[in-house]
């Protein structure tokens, strides 16, 4: 029989569960961050040329509002002649950061042994795993941007972490 059989009794990891959540609640200890993905999702038409309206590509002339005037008879520099452009995907997010590498939480995982110089460790729920992991950087966002640097990619696969369960995980960033 084991001694330490039922130690840790359903309401200390409710506890634990609590203070994680408060902790990462819009009000806790979260700092927003803004995730990039790397497919763009949102096309506009191209501001900088005539765009054709049965082709719907640009029929490049210089529309005289853009921001990149181009001569005649070549190809609009803004839209590369495609008549739309990409806007760069993002979302901010509040995640939990942790700057100094003596609290990270540290796992078997071989990114964890030896921590890169100016790396960053967040943590979060579990639901946003998806977008962890789709995301190509991230940057920090308010004043903690000011005093880091200003994009990180991801160092790590999400690891979950819980006590008894799974309900968050945590991922190194590195310096881009």
């Amino acid at each position: 029989m084991n001694p330490f059989n039922n130690i840790i009794s359903p309401e200390i990891k409710q506890l634990y569960n609590y203070a994680i959540e408060e902790i990462l609640s819009d009000t806790g200890l979260t700092i927003p961050c803004v995730l990039y993905y790397d497919k763009p999702s949102v096309h506009s038409f191209c501001n900088n040329c005539v765009i054709d309206p049965i082709s719907q590509v640009s029929s490049n002339l210089y529309n005289s509002t853009g921001p990149s005037p181009f001569p005649e008879n070549t190809i609009c520099p803004v839209c590369g002649g495609s008549g739309l452009i990409s806007g760069e995907s993002s979302e901010t997010l509040n995640l939990a950061v942790l700057f100094d590498h003596k609290y990270f939480i540290k796992f078997v995982d071989a990114t964890y042994l030896n921590y890169p110089n100016n790396s960053i460790q967040t943590i979060c729920s579990s639901s946003l795993v998806k977008k962890i992991r789709a995301c190509s950087k991230l940057s920090l966002s308010g004043t903690a941007g000011q005093f880091s640097y200003t994009e990180y990619r991801r160092e790590s696969d999400p690891q979950p972490i819980g006590f008894g369960d799974s309900n968050y995980i945590v991922t190194l960033w590195r310096i881009s």
